[in-house]
């Protein structure tokens, strides 16, 4: 059960990170197919390219670091990690 719901929140993540550069490149696709309906061959490369990228961009982050710890650092709260370099006379309790 464990390795289910670790392999779910990694797909999620996966998912996540894969849809960004997808989204921008199906923008400028969107741009560029409403402004000249006649470059619909490259409002198709710019999807194209974006998918591609997407999943080469999520793979290499899976791979180097997990998918679950990039997210996690990218959202956490700088504020409430532990300072390992601050001495104890700093510390209010």
């Amino acid at each position: 059960m464990n390795k289910i719901f670790h392999f779910l929140i990694e797909l999620i993540f996966w998912i996540a990170i894969f849809a960004s550069p997808v989204l921008v490149s199906a923008a400028i696709a969107a741009y560029v197919y409403f402004s000249n309906a006649r470059l619909f061959w490259l409002s198709i490369v710019f999807c194209s390219v974006g998918v591609l990228l997407g999943a080469f961009v999520a793979e290499k982050i899976r791979r180097k670091y997990g998918c679950a710890k990039y997210i996690s650092k990218i959202l956490g709260s700088p504020d409430v990690l532990h300072d390992e370099e601050s001495d104890d006379s700093k510390k209010i309790f």
